[in-house]
């Protein structure tokens, strides 16, 4: 979903020729504020992808109407055998 999103700004950003927007001060600041109001490092979650998800993943960030031959990715213990019999 992650990767989707972004492709979409990147296509917007593209499309009308723009360059993405810096923050200026007057948005720096509450941004800052916030930050030290706030403890950020407890609204962090560590996830835990099932292989379900993963399968998805890939089928959602590879489409379908390009002809792929094969998927590289590592050896990493989250790709079960189900990930590797229908990628």
């Amino acid at each position: 979903m992650e990767v989707s999103f972004l492709r979409k700004q990147l296509d917007f950003y593209e499309e009308r020729q723009l360059l993405p927007r810096l923050l200026n001060d007057s948005a720096r600041a509450p941004l800052v504020l916030w930050s030290r109001l706030f403890d950020w490092r407890d609204a962090l979650v560590i996830a835990h992808p099932t292989a379900a998800w993963t399968l998805q993943q890939f089928r959602e960030g590879i489409p379908s109407d390009y002809p792929y031959r094969w998927v590289i990715r590592d050896r990493d213990s989250i790709f079960s055998e189900e990930v590797d019999d229908q990628s």
